[in-house]
């Protein structure tokens, strides 16, 4: 669990205030992009908030969702095995 952060350089949703609850996520450069793995992940999430969603978010789910990723940075081609999924 994460808050939203006070320096957002990007305008939040109406009703989004800095610091109320919110789940961030990260998709890393060298991530598996498959259709088995982003399956395999969605279902360990399903599996991760129907066992812990109450105890971290009021009413059971966050208020904001935060995504960022270092995969539109343009050297990442160089760095990438050619199975990655990605390119």
């Amino acid at each position: 669990m994460n808050t939203v952060p006070v320096d957002s350089s990007e305008p939040l949703p109406s009703g989004i205030a800095a610091h109320c609850p919110a789940l961030s996520v990260y998709i890393l450069p060298v991530a598996q992009l498959s259709d088995h793995a982003l399956r395999d992940s969605y279902e360990q999430a399903e599996r991760f908030f129907a066992l812990h969603a109450s105890s971290l978010y009021e009413n059971g789910k966050p208020l904001a969702v935060l995504c960022s990723t270092g995969l539109l940075w343009p050297a990442l081609d160089a760095f990438l095995p050619e199975d990655s999924g990605i390119l």
